[in-house]
Formats: structure tokens, C-alpha cells, sequence
């Protein structure tokens, strides 16, 4: 019985040592655009404080490149339909544009994004 005790202490010790040096856990970064200006629908806000954005795609990114590689992808998906977009949706695409064209990836644990919505 005393051996079967010394190896479930061992097993515990072994758990917590493996949680405690795995680390904090590593940020993922979401791809964030400028908000539309209040009012104004076709105005984006640079200077819109960054927890006020708007998230490009719901899914997070493990990394910075992944995030950068994903937005690269969707500017260059868009300026390709952007004549027949344009056409059907009028300025407000060229908006929609400008504010993909200003994107950011941002890591979710930056302490700009507190008081988000």
C-alpha cells in the first residue's frame, strides 16, 4: 500500500512540475479593421481607439505571420473583385476596401484592446 501511495505523490509531483514549466500561454492575434466613423458611412476612423475595431474573421491566428499571411490572402481576394463589387455596392465597397487596406494584426492579450466592445 505505502509503494502504491509513492507513486500516485510521484504522479502529482510529475503534474504539477509539467504545468508549471509549460508557461503562460502563448497570445493569438486576431485581424482587426478601422471602425466606420459614427454618422458617416463612408468614413473609416484611424484614430478609433484599437478595442473599438472590427474583427476582419472570427477565427484567432496561433502566430503574427499566419495573421499577416490570412490578410495578405483577403486584400488580394478583394482588389480582385473590387470593379464588380464596386459597381454593384457603390462607395460603400471602396469603404470596405480602405479599411481592409488598413488592417491590423493585433495579439490578443495587447492592452489596447481593453474596453472593447
Amino acid at each position: 500500500m505505502k509503494a502504491a501511495a509513492g507513486w500516485m505523490w510521484c504522479g502529482l509531483l510529475l503534474a504539477v512540475a509539467g504545468c508549471a514549466s509549460s508557461g503562460p500561454p502563448r497570445p493569438t492575434w486576431e485581424l482587426l479593421m478601422p471602425p466606420i466613423k459614427e454618422g458617416q458611412i463612408y468614413t473609416y476612423d484611424l484614430e478609433a481607439p484599437l478595442g473599438s475595431w472590427d474583427a476582419v474573421t472570427d477565427a484567432g491566428y496561433a502566430s503574427k505571420d499566419l495573421c499577416e499571411t490570412d490578410w495578405s490572402a483577403i486584400l488580394d481576394n478583394w482588389k480582385k473583385q473590387a470593379v464588380n463589387r464596386s459597381e454593384q455596392h457603390g462607395g460603400t465597397f471602396q469603404v470596405e476596401l480602405g479599411r481592409m487596406k488598413n488592417a491590423r494584426c493585433v495579439a490578443t492579450d495587447d492592452p489596447r484592446l481593453v474596453g472593447a466592445n
